[in-house]
């Protein structure tokens, strides 16, 4: 990847010390490892309650946009309040799989905040962690 280069411009024109301009140019290199060839969507979940205790199933997409394959698993979330599974553990080029999520069915009152994090391992290693939020009552 070829670097680009970005210019940012900082002017003042304070009435004490006169007029300022400041210039900043860099090349800027996106980094190997923030150039994933997995794509997913929602980035998050938020789970509302349908009626007192009772949640939705949701799912998460994971779409590679890579020719290798990966190998996805899910290596922690918070088990007492909820269950994760992956459809697949491949996730094969151009292929789809999905992560579905369930809370458990006691939930505790108020606002729960936690996250899922999946092991993606293939020609690079690397970690996802999606963020998981509950309300209930």
């Amino acid at each position: 990847m070829t670097p680009e280069t970005k210019s940012v411009t900082v002017s003042s024109s304070d009435t004490v010390s006169g007029f300022n301009r400041l210039e900043i140019t860099a090349d800027v290199k996106p980094k190997p490892d923030t150039l994933l060839d997995i794509s997913y969507a929602p980035y998050s979940l938020e789970f509302k309650e349908k009626k007192k205790g009772k949640f939705e199933e949701m799912k998460v997409e994971f779409t590679n946009k890579g020719q290798k394959e990966f190998r996805l698993k899910v290596i922690d979330y918070p088990k007492r309040f909820f269950e994760a599974q992956l459809s697949k553990e491949t996730l094969m080029p151009e292929k789809t799989v999905e992560l579905k999520v369930k809370p458990v069915k006691t939930l505790p009152a108020g606002t729960v905040k936690k996250s899922i994090t999946l092991q993606v391992n293939g020609k690079k290693e690397f970690r996802i962690t999606i963020p998981v939020k509950t309300e209930g009552s």
